[in-house]
């Protein structure tokens, strides 16, 4: 009886521990106007106001990727098919619009959020590890979504619903891109969650110590599956916005993005030890990645470096996090 007295303030102070870096977003942001202004100095026409809108803009994929992954993470999992979901999703809402018009859209975080209950089912209920759950819907996920489409793009029908995802995806409030917006409110939902809620906080204890909040009468289970839904309807959020920009849904589409996503999730504050997160963190360090890849469409490096670049700067937050923790 003890042991099980004495974890709640242990677990809690884990999770307040794991709300410090949401307090903390200037090392972030002084990191991200180093590289602007390192790469503003090498590249002529870089530091305009419309490459930085541009750059806010192309971030949200990969930064409600993260956003999702970052929930998993949080309680020790991750999930490596929300690439092959995103393009199923692309792909069910460009025929879902072609039939009830914009509302179609709909189709895209469902089906993100559908299989973000299936991998929260076989992970939290029959315990299956992650990587085999998700590997599995994996593939599941990209043979429908080629089946479907039967190998080729679905471009949305012409019409209305195109029309208004255009002017979404061209839009803007305030010179800020309406699909960077969308990826904030997106950040601050979760963010309040994770900071205001009994539910963030029971995520937190889980990754901070899945035993010991199971002693306490915290369903880890159903915590889990809640977990891998939002991480599915995430995918389903960024679904939305390459299917704006394209104006198409690519079976093939999301190739490699889940190890992206992973590794933006790790270099915004959240270690794959769980248990901590900054939503804060995440959305900076999407940009500064959106920021680098940029910078090499504007040189004469090739695109493929970005991956070099990528690694190294996984490498550097490593490093720094290890030096943080000692």
């Amino acid at each position: 009886m003890t042991m099980i007295t004495l974890e709640p303030g242990r677990l809690m102070e884990r999770s307040r521990l794991s709300l410090g870096p949401l307090k903390k977003p200037l090392a972030g942001l002084a990191a991200l106007a180093a590289v602007f202004g390192l790469l503003a100095l090498q590249l002529p026409n870089f530091a305009s106001l419309g490459n930085a809108m541009n750059i806010l803009g192309q971030s949200g994929p990969l930064a409600l990727l993260a956003l999702g992954q970052m929930c998993v993470i949080v309680i020790r999992g991750y999930d490596i098919s929300v690439g092959a979901v995103m393009a199923l999703a692309s792909v069910v809402a460009a025929l879902a619009t072609s039939t009830f018009g914009i509302a179609g859209i709909i189709a895209a975080p469902l089906t993100g959020a559908l299989f973000g209950l299936v991998n929260g089912l076989l992970i939290g209920r029959l315990r299956i590890q992650p990587v085999v759950a998700t590997l599995a819907t994996l593939l599941i996920a990209r043979a429908i979504a080629l089946l479907i489409s039967n190998g080729g793009q679905v471009t949305m029908v012409e019409g209305d619903a195109q029309m208004q995802l255009l002017d979404f995806n061209f839009g803007a409030l305030m010179r800020l891109p309406y699909s960077f917006l969308m990826t904030l409110a997106a950040f601050v939902l979760v963010g309040v969650m994770l900071r205001k809620t009994l539910v963030g906080r029971r995520l937190f204890m889980i990754g901070g110590d899945p035993d010991a909040a199971r002693l306490i009468g915290i369903k880890v289970e159903t915590m889990t599956v809640l977990a891998y839904v939002i991480c599915g309807t995430c995918a389903g959020l960024a679904a939305v916005l390459i299917l704006a920009r394209t104006g198409s849904g690519l079976p093939t589409d999301g190739f490699g993005v889940e190890l992206q996503a992973i590794a933006t999730a790790v270099i915004g504050g959240t270690p794959l030890t769980g248990g901590l997160a900054s939503p804060a963190g995440v959305l900076i360090a999407a940009v500064i990645i959106q920021t680098i890849y940029s910078g090499l469409s504007f040189s004469a490096i090739s695109p493929y470096a970005g991956e070099l670049v990528l690694g190294l700067v996984i490498l550097l937050a490593g490093v720094l996090g290890k030096r943080r923790s000692q």
